[in-house]
């Protein structure tokens, strides 16, 4: 299938994913959660890649107020993507306080319009954070200021609960396993 991508991958993003997950390559039952999903490029990768046993799923959250690029991109394996329709903050809120997400990808700015971007980042980052399983990795997508704005406040209050994987070219974490 000829996928129809409006933007594409830097490599260096890419050499860092793969080289950060591929400990969950082939994973038994893997769920994960991408926040803001675009035209489905990273759902298709993590599903090529990574969450490769018949048993994995693909949450997404995105306003889909043009699905339909989504929908073609991914068409092909929509039975293993779970299609969250809405503004994140308000999605998260629907999904409980219980970990069932072994990856978390935060790529969205689904904040309302007289909110900033950095404000969007940072309910998203709070919002997700108790759906990460311990041992659970979360990445930030967005590496321009204003997403760094919402990052840091973050990183700032929740650290401890955190270990560092990689910091250039996207901030990503692993969430301590309970003791």
């Amino acid at each position: 299938m000829e996928y129809n991508y409006a933007t594409s991958w830097d490599p260096v993003i890419k050499t860092t994913w793969t080289k950060t997950l591929r400990s969950l390559k082939h994973t038994p039952d893997l769920n994960s959660l991408e926040i803001g999903c675009g035209d489905g490029m990273v759902t298709n990768w993590l599903l090529d890649n990574i969450l490769t046993h018949n048993g994995s799923r693909a949450s997404v959250i995105d306003h889909f107020n043009s699905s339909d690029i989504f929908e073609y991109n991914t068409s092909n394996r929509s039975e293993k993507i779970n299609v969250l329709k809405g503004g994140s903050a308000a999605v998260l809120k629907t999904l409980g306080k219980e970990p069932i997400y072994d990856f978390i990808f935060i790529d969205g700015t689904h904040y309302r319009e007289d909110q900033n971007i950095s404000m969007g980042t940072f309910a998203d980052a709070i919002l997700s954070n108790p759906l990460l399983k311990p041992g659970g990795i979360l990445i930030f997508g967005g590496r321009d200021d204003s997403h760094q704005k919402g990052i840091e406040p973050f990183m700032t209050n929740l650290i401890d609960q955190y270990t560092t994987l990689a910091r250039d070219p996207q901030i990503i974490l692993q969430k301590i396993l309970a003791k």
